[in-house]
């Protein structure tokens, strides 16, 4: 940990986070002990490979659509079905989640969640009125506008999260092809105006650059204009798809500690559920929670071996290798 200025700078596995507001402190403060341990098994499934009866944190798409068609999207691997998620669905899904102690949840993994602002929201009030801890929304900020903004800040969400990857106009077109910059900048000012004018501490907002050959010199300009501006300011490496390029002097390919089929899993709108949002393929696909309890699928044979396989003693999915072999960082991440 770096103190810089008013932030603390944290590195861990493929992120690099900026923080002004700690919101691990304002949870503990709201739920104590227990999200303490939450936080203590979420770093213990990834430091030991440490199994739970049921994972920590469930990633949910509520259609599979974006707004967006960015160059280094990690789901640029298939095509899209546009499938909606049912309330019915959803709300079996935190029902279930409740029982059994689910500590975190967050909307948009995979796809843009505020083209289903109503069953998002639907969604964020039904987990803040049933106790979940740590509620998050990962957004591209397009539809964030200030009538869904105040929406938002008063539903108990807890953190959100906007892609951005670009601190240029020109830059923003050529990597999230869309015109779009000046008004993401000026809905996520307008939401942190909203917020304070609440008096309130969360939603806590966090970008993110994903740093990549088509952006990278832009990542000091992304920091100095957004450092005094959010809680968070988030850099990550990326994942080479077909439409990045993966060569060139400055990044090198890394390996990273991937501990997602002991802490959490996704689900996808028509109910698949699988080990996370970056591959939905046969072999990291445990089933479907319309006719299975993300509980039985959690601790099927089929998910045990491949935990097995993260700790050395099964063959990997091929899924999982591919991904493990395709992380690439920029060189000097100063």
């Amino acid at each position: 940990m770096i103190h810089e200025g008013k932030y603390e700078k944290f590195k861990s596995n493929d992120l690099e986070s900026l923080v002004k507001i700690d919101p691990f402190e304002i949870m503990e403060g709201i739920f104590g002990g227990k999200y303490l341990e939450y936080r203590r098994n979420w770093k213990d499934t990834h430091e030991e490979y440490r199994d739970s009866k049921f994972p920590l944190h469930i990633d949910v798409d509520l259609e599979d659509a974006c707004n967006q068609n960015c160059a280094m999207c990690h789901q640029k691997y298939r095509s899209r079905n546009g499938a909606t998620m049912t309330w019915v669905l959803l709300k079996k899904i935190i029902d279930e989640g409740v029982q059994n102690g689910l500590c975190a949840i967050n909307f948009g993994s995979s796809a843009e969640p505020l083209l289903q602002k109503e069953l998002l929201m639907k969604g964020i009030n039904y987990c803040n009125e049933n106790q979940i801890m740590d509620i998050f929304l990962h957004t591209n900020g397009l539809l964030l506008d200030s009538e869904f903004a105040l929406l938002l800040i008063d539903s108990g969400l807890r953190h959100i999260c906007i892609s951005i990857d670009a601190a240029t106009v020109e830059r923003y077109k050529k990597s999230r092809r869309s015109n779009d910059y000046d008004k993401i900048v000026e809905n996520i000012l307008n939401f942190i105006k909203n917020r304070e004018r609440r008096s309130k501490s969360f939603p806590t907002v966090r970008v993110s650059f994903c740093v990549n050959p088509t952006n990278y010199t832009e990542k000091a300009m992304f920091k100095e204009f957004w450092a005094d501006k959010v809680d968070i300011v988030e850099f990550q490496g990326f994942r080479h798809i077909n439409e990045t390029p993966a060569t060139g002097g400055e990044f090198e390919k890394v390996k990273i500690k991937c501990s997602s089929p002991f802490r959490r899993v996704m689900i996808w709108p028509e109910g698949d559920m699988s080990l996370c949002c970056g591959y939905k393929s046969p072999d990291v696909t445990l089933g479907n929670v319309l006719n299975s309890s993300i509980i039985s699928l959690w601790n099927s044979d089929k998910m045990n071996k491949i935990r097995e396989s993260f700790k050395g003693n099964e063959k990997m999915p091929e899924t999982c290798l591919k991904c493990l072999d395709s992380n690439y960082h920029i060189k000097n991440k100063a």
